[in-house]
């Protein structure tokens, strides 16, 4: 009998190949506005800096940051970017950040990892349309802008929206909330955790999914942002950092491909059993414990 009757999946890292695109429109965005205040060359600063120091973080994070590491005058910042009286300077300047990356992907920048439109519309088929739900932190703005996300196998519109189509809330923006999935819960009461299988590509996300009383995690390693040095070049050590520290924050498993999210869900219903483990494309992770500090890691 199948435990997993419902599936939730992030979207950014996860569906679409987008971080890299965000954090790249960040590092252009920060040196920029650095360097209307300061020599960037005698401060030893270039562009790639921001992106190496500050991946990961919030925008509004970062830009604090760099106001405070650089000494920028806030007064002049306001007058500049035009920021309103009475405005959280950060947060308005992540705001134009957001705007941006938002009309990168419009533009025909962004991609789905590939793999995707077969695999989900399968999966959706599978469990039905109704038990399949996006659950993302982004903004409800830059989450709508998926809809412009190219299949990088066709060149063609991915038609995410078609996957996850905007009704009956399963379509959710958890942005200023301090649990996407918490939030998740409160409003679809029905998905029950020990029956849902969550989709997730960062250690900090999945740890909000186990608070949030799921365990049937399954962390992937597919996007850009993930796999890549950054000089751009693939990094199997980069890549595997990545896995590790989604089994430590406790997912169940970590595919590395995304047409294996079908096999880790049959998985996860047999009870992760090596000697019932189905077919995969690319090489999967689990952890068992062993009592240790850091669980070993198995390449099955």
């Amino acid at each position: 009998m199948s435990v997993i009757k419902k599936i939730i999946f992030d979207n950014d890292g996860v569906n679409i190949d987008s971080e890299h695109i965000a954090m790249r429109d960040m590092a252009e965005f920060g040196f920029d506005m650095v360097g209307k205040y300061i020599d960037v060359d005698s401060a030893g600063l270039k562009e790639n800096d921001i992106y190496v120091a500050y991946k990961g973080q919030s925008a509004n994070d970062i830009f604090r940051q760099l106001v405070d590491k650089f000494s920028l005058p806030e007064e002049a910042i306001k007058e500049d970017y035009n920021i309103p009286d009475g405005e959280d300077i950060c947060e308005y300047l992540s705001d134009l950040h957001t705007k941006s990356v938002i009309a990168k992907f419009t533009g025909g920048q962004l991609e789905t990892v590939p793999g995707f439109r077969a695999t989900i519309e399968s999966i959706r088929n599978m469990y039905g349309a109704d038990n399949i739900a996006l659950c993302t932190t982004s903004r409800a703005d830059r989450m709508h802008a998926t809809f412009h996300a190219i299949d990088p196998e066709t060149a063609e519109n991915a038609g995410w929206d078609n996957f996850f189509p905007d009704k009956n809330n399963l379509r959710l923006s958890g942005y200023g909330y301090p649990n996407k999935y918490v939030r998740f819960t409160e409003i679809h009461p029905d998905w029950h955790p020990e029956e849902t299988a969550i989709i997730e590509d960062t250690a900090g996300s999945t740890k909000k999914a186990i608070q949030a009383g799921f365990k049937n995690i399954i962390g992937i390693v597919v996007s850009t942002f993930q796999c890549h040095d950054d000089n751009g070049n693939f990094s199997a050590a980069k890549q595997r950092e990545e896995i590790n520290q989604l089994l430590d924050a406790g997912a169940s498993v970590v595919v590395t491909n995304y047409a294996d999210i079908s096999a880790a869900i049959a998985w996860i219903d047999n009870g992760l059993d090596a000697s019932n483990k189905p077919d995969f494309n690319e090489p999967v992770y689990i952890a068992q414990d062993n009592s240790g500090p850091v669980p070993p890691v198995l390449d099955i």
